[in-house]
């Protein structure tokens, strides 16, 4: 019997964050690193230069916005639909803003998305996602239009 893995909708997303290290990531890094360390010590001071690819295995994972079925990965946070409390989203800015209980909220742009040719396909593609699969799980997640609409019929 296989283990299934969820299926994420995977996005070229510049989230600005740490890269997420897996643990392939970690055993690359751990030993390029100790290659270069040796290199380093036997060729010094030009073996030095080889602490160049530990450092690109570290910083050169892919960016990615991942969006499953009851949460969307992004960088190192993981946004849980059902605890979205509010849903804003603002077609001019080119911005959707997911607002929990947390002080900080998570926000998605336009202009991060790395592709520049289908950005606003991409865009769109995620937004209309996550607009629907935050409406399944938590309804009363509000769009700021909706919000003076029953504001004024009460």
């Amino acid at each position: 019997m296989e283990l299934q893995l969820p299926q994420l909708a995977v996005y070229s997303y510049n989230n600005g964050g740490r890269v997420l290290l897996t643990q392939k990531r970690k055993m690359m890094f751990l030993l390029c690193l100790f290659v270069s360390l040796a290199l380093g010590r036997i060729l010094f001071p030009f073996g030095l230069l080889a602490l160049i690819f530990p450092a690109m295995v570290y910083f050169g994972g892919a960016r990615t916005l991942k969006i499953g079925a009851r949460y969307l990965i992004c960088a190192d946070r993981i946004v849980y639909y059902s605890s979205v409390k509010r849903l804003i989203y603002s077609e001019a800015e080119g911005v959707l803003t997911l607002k929990s209980g947390q002080k900080v909220e998570f926000v998605i742009e336009r202009n991060r998305f790395r592709k520049k040719a289908s950005r606003a396909a991409d865009f769109n593609a995620v937004v209309n996602d996550l607009i629907e699969k935050v409406r399944l799980v938590a309804p009363d997640a509000l769009l700021p239009e909706e919000v003076e609409s029953s504001e004024i019929e009460d």
